[in-house]
């Protein structure tokens, strides 16, 4: 009879092996087991809301905001232009943030490891819609959820510029000029 629960039964003998079984931390992390918690991502999540908020807390800082996903080739074709950009404003008042629009399932499968081995250090953020919330309105009335896109964006100044596909080190250019100019 195997469901014997009496003591020295096979039952009470199963409970004290289970409980001295050490199981590796990888294990619950694989099965999603509940009450388990993964580290911390490495770049800030924000909700539309909350990245419109950062945006109008920027005062008169001039930000260049690029909307892109791993699985976007065009979007990542112009990295390079942002990671230079971002690079040569360092200390200089315009601040280069990188949105990256993939589900939030892909985030530590591949959005993670893609920054690592691009070696991005622009500022990343992580961008998960609230349910229900009409986030493209929260950030652009224009946008039509096209990546790439990159707003152009100076609260002080209430300018708020999106350019919906690719953009060329010309055109880039051309935007982070106007949106630097002197009031």
């Amino acid at each position: 009879m195997l469901g014997n629960s009496a003591p020295g039964g096979l039952v009470s003998v199963l409970r004290k092996e289970v409980a001295v079984m050490r199981i590796p931390v990888w294990i619950p992390l694989l099965f999603g087991l509940p009450g388990v918690r993964e580290a911390p991502l490495p770049f800030p999540v924000v909700t539309p809301t909350e990245l419109r908020a950062r945006l109008e807390r920027m005062g008169d800082t001039p930000v260049v905001v690029n909307f892109w996903a791993t699985w976007c080739r065009p979007c990542i074709e112009e990295l390079p232009l942002f990671e230079r950009l971002a690079q040569r404003s360092r200390g200089g008042g315009l601040q280069v943030w990188l949105v990256n629009v993939d589900f939030p399932q892909e985030w530590r499968r591949r959005v993670v490891p893609f920054v690592r081995r691009r070696g991005l250090r622009a500022s990343v953020l992580l961008l998960r819609p609230s349910p229900g919330e009409r986030w493209l309105d929260t950030l652009h009335r224009e946008w039509s959820g096209a990546i790439p896109a990159t707003l152009f964006w100076r609260a002080s100044l209430g300018v708020a510029e999106l350019y919906e596909g690719e953009l060329d080190s010309a055109r880039l250019w051309e935007y982070v000029e106007r949106l630097s100019a002197k009031p």
